[in-house]
């Protein structure tokens, strides 16, 4: 394993080992089942442990439900008792969701704490004419924007955000030729961050595909509103012309620094960064020992990246980045081979490495990691269990249970 670091972070992440590391099994909390139900599976949870999550009924369904920590369940269904799919949480217990119409086709529906139900529409078309057909709603952010696409009826796919508090979509612009060298074919937000009041609207990340001299290629995008509308900036590529690019992540106001993932010049993906006020792309490639062969980004916070590399052993490890920094190697918990990163916990002194690995068997273990130490989550008396979110210092997930069930856990890894 390798560390580079500036030496007040080291003594502050070493400081922190004591409140993050010790004690995790003891706070493993069962999310339970809804009445009937035999599993409930992870989706995401909030800085407040309000959890997010999919659980079966006793009529086979499966439902969307939240449960703030310590309260009863709250589901999700439309009018007419169909069933929706959560995305995400915001610091408000909303929900961003895609519920099934009695036509069978989904809609997307912002879910307010007070059980109130907001449906999305797609782009509405000029003075009404010619609307898109459908729509898909994605993250959210904590004053209620949503990110998603809207779909016209000749299946041509657009982005779109709607503002907190609105059902009305407005589109993001897609790069033009006038302006980028090249057109947009079709664009899809990722991620977007919580500078609404500063900048009168989130910035938000995403990927195109643009034509590039007759090749289709992908390229990772910023959207920045300003004065009521939204541009949009194409963030650099490797040096490899060939390169594709496109963004998973962006930093909670950040600026509008962003993660995600280009090919390099052997075609594998490569985690990279492109810094905040900038275009610059930096790849993870300089910092790892020897470089790697395929590198992948998961998520951000702050400058903080974390994500999955091919070690020199041959097998994944998760790893921490911060660009300006360090580089970490997580590595795998005992009798495992390969580890995943999925987020990074926020809240302590330092964020910590939360994900999932390999114990042996067959079987692999949700875990919190900081300073070379690792915090096995365990199970629920199952084999396995995996992290699928995080929220603050909270993480959300899904374990076997002794009864070969999956069952939904959330953990404080700063309590």
């Amino acid at each position: 394993m390798t560390l580079r670091i500036r030496e007040t972070r080291y003594f502050a992440l070493f400081a922190a080992l004591c409140l993050t590391v010790p004690g995790v099994q003891a706070q493993f909390t069962d999310l339970g089942l809804l009445s009937g139900g035999t599993t409930c599976s992870g989706v995401a949870v909030n800085a407040s442990g309000t959890a997010l999550a999919h659980c079966d009924d006793s009529q086979g369904r499966t439902l969307t439900v939240r449960k703030p920590l310590g309260q009863a369940f709250q589901s999700l269904l439309t009018i007419s008792q169909n069933t929706c799919r959560g995305v995400g949480i915001n610091a408000q217990n909303t929900v961003s969701a895609n519920c099934r119409q009695d036509q069978g086709e989904f809609v997307p529906l912002r879910w307010l704490a007070n059980l109130n139900r907001q449906t999305l529409t797609p782009i509405p078309g000029l003075l009404g004419l010619l609307p898109d057909v459908a729509a898909v709603g994605g993250a959210i952010n904590d004053s209620d924007w949503i990110i998603g696409t809207s779909i016209g009826a000749n299946g041509q796919v657009r982005p779109v955000i709607w503002p907190g508090g609105q059902t009305a979509p407005e589109m993001l612009p897609m790069p033009a030729l006038l302006t980028h060298g090249f057109d947009a074919v079709t664009c899809e937000p990722v991620a977007l961050d919580n500078t609404t009041v500063a900048l009168n609207g989130p910035l938000v990340a995403g990927t195109c595909s643009v034509n590039v001299n007759t090749n289709v290629k992908t390229r990772a995008v910023l959207w920045r509103r300003s004065g009521g509308a939204y541009t949009v900036t194409v963030l650099d590529t490797l040096a490899n012309a060939d390169s594709n690019c496109s963004a998973v992540a962006i930093a909670d106001q950040g600026g509008g620094a962003v993660a995600g993932n280009c090919t390099g010049t052997s075609d594998e993906p490569q985690a990279v960064y492109w810094a905040a006020g900038g275009t610059a792309v930096q790849s993870i490639v300089p910092s790892v020992p020897g470089g790697t062969a395929r590198s992948t980004v998961a998520a951000m916070a702050g400058n903080d990246v974390v994500g999955t590399f091919r070690a020199s052993s041959g097998f994944d490890h998760a790893f921490m980045w911060d660009p300006s920094v360090m580089f970490a190697d997580v590595g795998v918990l005992p009798g495992g081979f390969n580890s995943k990163a999925v987020g990074i916990v926020t809240g302590s002194i330092v964020p910590v490495v939360a994900g999932t690995s390999e114990v042996g068997g067959g079987a692999s273990h949700a875990f919190g990691w900081a300073v070379y130490q690792f915090a096995d989550v365990g199970t629920l008396g199952g084999p396995s269990s995996r992290i699928n979110g995080v929220g603050g210092p909270f993480v959300i997930g899904t374990s076997h249970a002794a009864d070969g069930h999956e069952r939904a856990f959330i953990r404080n890894f700063i309590q």
